[in-house]
């Protein structure tokens, strides 16, 4: 009897033994984080959030400057690549990186930059194989550094720096954008390194009467030459006109892709953008 009891009690302890460890490792799973899922190839969540991170600085890269509208060379031109890339449009978009820690000499409307270091932010988003001169002077519309402001910058050669200069403040109190944007998706390849962007654009154009006091009709447009018509609106409201974004024509939107590559040292850099129109 005694080594029944025995038996019965090891059984008992045993199966309670058992159903701790069950219950115990249904509570562990259940803690566990859900990874973030953005492509079904995520294994966990780390890896996602360092992907979205980094997608979100490569496509930073293509839609610097648009918030003063002049900065929209990707919408405005069908297909671009990194030898045909626009010279001074490089030096323009490398300007996105330049910080207080790169300037020396500044003054109350000017300061200089180091022409390595510049090379260096040219090289981030073309790759160390591109090719720009140097001396092209640019002009750009920015708040970096000299807030609200139209910057003129001077390649000096025989000293290797970039004078920027401020000409003047400059505002804008247009009620309708030239384009609306928005982020659609992404892809990463790691086979072939690459990493595939595509963003909506709609584009616009209104007409006024009354010295621009008054819209007496709003387009929407596929396309930048303003042929593809997706919408016209006549005398628009106030409220339609500060409310208007891309997301009423999403379906119907153009649709850009970037295309960036992995470099030997495994960092990304653009090499093309196609529009599909």
């Amino acid at each position: 009897m005694n080594k029944d009891k025995g038996y019965s009690t090891f059984t008992l302890k045993l199966m309670l033994i058992c159903t701790i460890l069950i219950l115990g490792s249904s509570i562990v799973f259940s803690l566990k984080p859900r990874p973030y899922e953005v492509n079904n190839d995520n294994d966990n969540s780390n890896k996602s959030n360092e992907e979205e991170q980094l997608v979100n600085t490569l496509y930073s890269y293509v839609t610097y400057g648009r918030e003063n509208e002049p900065m929209y060379y990707f919408l405005r031109n069908k297909q671009i690549d990194n030898k045909s890339f626009d010279e001074v449009e490089k030096l323009r978009y490398a300007f996105q990186f330049v910080n207080e820690e790169d300037i020396y000499d500044k003054t109350n409307d000017s300061f200089k930059i180091n022409g390595d270091i510049y090379d260096k932010y040219i090289k981030k988003i073309f790759g160390n194989d591109t090719s720009y001169n140097k001396d092209k002077n640019f002009v750009i519309y920015t708040n970096q550094i000299f807030r609200n402001a139209i910057l003129n910058v001077t390649y000096d050669k025989e000293n290797n720096y970039y004078l920027v200069t401020k000409i003047n403040g400059f505002f804008s109190n247009n009620d309708i954008k030239l384009f609306y944007t928005k982020f659609d998706s992404y892809k990463k390849d790691n086979e072939n390194g690459t990493i595939t962007i595509t963003e909506k654009v709609i584009y616009t154009d209104s007409i006024y009467t009354n010295n621009l006091s008054e819209m007496d009709c709003l387009r929407i447009y596929k396309d930048i030459k303003h042929t593809l018509l997706l919408e016209e609106i006549n005398n628009p409201t106030n409220e339609f006109i500060n409310t208007l974004s891309i997301d009423k024509y999403y379906d119907k939107a153009n649709t850009i892709t970037y295309t960036f590559k992995k470099d030997i040292n495994g960092n990304y850099y653009f090499d093309n953008s196609i529009m599909e129109i």
